[in-house]
């Protein structure tokens, strides 16, 4: 948003510069006071801008992108405002005028649109900036259609604004002081191509945050899978919705005998039949009779959901005599997440018809507390790694990942990682050709009157990245998404 933002301030300044060409002047002169010749001129500059930028960004897709893209374009902006700044002369020059026979045989509004093709095209004419090369350069190493479309259409714009705007008074005491001020005062071209390179300069700031924005988004790091489970190792594993888990470690893929893996500490786990087997990093082997919808397991202990109605056990692992425990309960009314344990902390949320929260307990003294609650919302889904809270927030507008100190008991202060949609259908609040006031003030803004085609869902968490699911409305398979810490 910030480098698209950039790039039409600049392409806009740039396109606004050219104004003071030959070309420019020539054209307030033709134009003058014929509507329709002005609005073909307004339409055709556009157009051109398109040509320029836009096919140099589709080259550059062709050409390929990515951060060294980033980084080149960065330079091509600061070196262009520079230049500007410096007022240095634009060499080389392409010293070019539009044809002039064209407004005698041409109805003077085809004549307009294809003057304003070839002005909007940039280089078929006088340029008088150093950021028309620049944004061209740039179009050119992004390699972003979409953004080179943005930067021709506001080049074009900012091409045909002063024209439109001054032809209309090229006979009138204000029309012709403004264009002497234009031909005869050097000083106000020399701020117009300042303007263009402080432009550039926003440009090249915005590159260079790109990529810690692009960090920030979510990736997908593994297709029809649920329930991802991360290893202290950088190891992943999940559940293959209607088959069995699947387990990335050290960049190999592989099967898991069983399913609801989970990572923790030296050990693998996964429910198979009506039991969980262990496997440690040293070979070591356990199993435990017990029948599982969901597995934690840290160095120490592991834990488990059964359901109908939903319960969680747990069990200490390190010692051999140790028998299974209930930690938490609920009524058939009611449910229990995944549980998610990290040291000797277990973390889960409970939802019942009367609200939800998460919940914490200390496996070692047996301790609860409620980390999380907040009323009119609906808490899911925690993951509890080095002292952090990863959790879903869901509202009727809004999913969020939220992630947060686990010791702090307040949902508003935690940061969100990922807000999409909810999957809530509501009505625009008003009928077609009536007023809007029923619409929500968030309607009113983003209209996110269309529900999410996602539904985030169980989550992992490292030091370095938080997982989650998104399960899809439409049907097809779900997939987990990484986002950068």
């Amino acid at each position: 948003m910030l480098t698209a933002l950039a790039l039409a301030a600049a392409g806009l300044v740039a396109g606004a510069t050219g104004s003071w060409s030959p070309c420019g002047f020539s054209m307030v002169d033709t134009l003058r006071a014929d509507r329709a010749a002005c609005a073909a001129f307004a339409l055709g500059a556009p157009l051109g801008g398109v040509i320029t930028f836009g096919g140099l960004a589709v080259l550059g897709a062709a050409l390929g992108g990515g951060h060294a893209a980033l980084g080149a374009a960065a330079l091509i902006a600061v070196a262009g405002a520079a230049l500007d700044a410096a007022g240095m002369p634009i060499v080389p020059q392409i010293r070019r005028q539009v044809p002039e026979p064209w407004r005698r045989v041409l109805p003077l509004p085809v004549a307009a649109a294809l003057y304003g093709v070839l002005l909007g095209m940039g280089f078929t004419t006088y340029v008088l900036s150093f950021a028309v090369p620049a944004l061209a350069a740039v179009s050119l190493a992004l390699g972003d259609p979409a953004l080179g479309l943005l930067t021709g259409v506001a080049f074009g714009v900012g091409r045909a604004v002063p024209i439109v705007v001054l032809a209309p008074l090229a006979g009138r005491a204000v029309g012709m002081r403004a264009m002497s001020a234009m031909a005869e005062r050097p000083r106000v071209l020399r701020a117009a191509r300042a303007a263009g390179a402080v432009a550039l300069v926003a440009c090249a700031a915005a590159f260079a945050a790109a990529p810690a924005d692009a960090a920030t988004r979510p990736a997908v790091v593994a297709r029809s899978a649920t329930d991802p489970s991360a290893g202290p190792d950088g190891s992943l594993a999940w559940q293959v919705p209607g088959a069995q888990g699947r387990l990335l470690r050290g960049g190999a893929l592989q099967d898991v005998p069983g399913g609801h893996p989970a990572l923790g500490g030296r050990w693998l786990a996964y429910a198979v039949g009506g039991a969980i087997q262990l496997t440690g990093a040293d070979g070591t082997t356990r199993t435990i009779a017990a029948p599982a919808d969901a597995v934690a397991v840290s160095d120490r202990w592991l834990a488990w959901r059964t359901p109908g109605p939903d319960r969680l056990h747990v069990l200490d692992v390190s010692d051999p005599a140790a028998s299974p425990r209930t930690v938490a309960s609920t009524s058939a009314a009611g449910s229990l997440s995944r549980p998610s344990v990290d040291g000797d902390v277990l973390v889960y949320a409970l939802a019942t018809p009367r609200g939800s929260e998460i919940r914490a307990v200390n496996l070692r003294s047996g301790r609860a507390t409620t980390l999380r609650r907040q009323r009119g919302a609906l808490l899911s889904q925690p993951a509890v790694r080095a002292g952090s809270l990863l959790y879903v927030r869901v509202t009727d507008t809004h999913q969020q990942l939220l992630r947060g100190p686990a010791r702090r008991r307040s949902v508003r202060r935690d940061a969100p990682l990922l807000t999409i949609r909810s999957t809530t259908q509501r009505d625009a609040g008003d009928e077609r050709g009536y007023s809007p006031q029923g619409r929500l003030p968030l309607d009113q803004r983003r209209h996110p009157l269309r529900p999410s085609r996602y539904v985030l869902w169980s989550t992992a968490l490292t030091t370095k990245a938080a997982y989650v699911t998104r399960l899809r409305t439409d049907r097809r398979a779900p997939d987990i998404v990484r986002i950068q810490l």
